[in-house]
């Protein structure tokens, strides 16, 4: 590990997190910075054909760690909320065995560009349920700039990107219980819900956006030359 430091003077992290790991493993804390990733987010507009039955939205690789499975078993005492799985993996065929006969799930597959984008929007929350750490939170990241609430988990990179409180809700990985509780919150409290995603959407315009993320490469850039 340490043949990494050699001829290098910054080591550049997207999120406080990484950066512990990093100096945790030992590398030298000065040669090692935080620097977000940023989003560029398309202008909000209001669309003609909103969904009339809120839904909870699931983004991501269908494997482990991304936690798909503990949305689901939450999702089996929520019969009456939908829930869209938005991506692919491994995992997909298993998981629509498991989930066979539940009519609140509705597998979409992987779409990107305007479809992914109306999906975000229009969600109710969107859900980040990892188990195992991330080294940012791209996916909640996203949803914030669509102006979405989101429910993480307490883990990784994910706590500098959702505000608990503020921009959604964060509970212990793996917990079943506390997600759904968030989501059936989520559910019966719209205004609520609006609150959080337009104070994501606000966060994601002054703390992700590209111009400061450019500021801040060139800063470093400025500090080692």
């Amino acid at each position: 590990r340490f043949s990494y430091q050699r001829g290098i003077d910054r080591f550049i992290c997207p999120s406080e997190f990484v950066r512990q790991q990093m100096i945790e493993s030992g590398f030298a804390a000065d040669r090692v910075v935080t620097i977000p990733h940023y989003i560029d987010p398309p202008k909000l507009r209001a669309t003609s054909d909103v969904p009339h039955t809120p839904y909870i939205l699931f983004v991501g690789r269908l494997v482990t760690e991304k936690g798909a499975e503990v949305l689901l078993h939450a999702m089996r005492e929520l019969p009456n909320v939908k829930c869209k799985i938005l991506g692919d993996g491994p995992d997909m065929k298993r998981l629509r065995e498991w989930t066979r006969g539940m009519k609140n799930v509705e597998f979409l597959g992987w779409r990107t560009g305007e479809p992914a984008w109306y999906l975000y929007q229009n969600a109710r929350a969107v859900v980040v349920p990892s188990l195992w750490y991330e080294v940012f939170g791209l996916v909640a990241l996203e949803a914030m700039a669509a102006g979405t609430a989101v429910i993480a988990s307490d883990i990784g990179g994910l706590t500098e990107v959702v505000e608990d409180g503020v921009t959604g809700r964060l509970f212990p990985a793996g917990d079943v219980e506390a997600l759904r509780s968030h989501i059936v919150d989520m559910i019966e409290d719209p205004d609520r819900a609006r609150e959080y995603g337009a104070a994501g959407r606000k966060k994601v315009e002054t703390e992700f956006n590209p111009e400061l993320h450019y500021q801040r490469i060139m800063e470093v850039y400025r500090d080692v030359m």
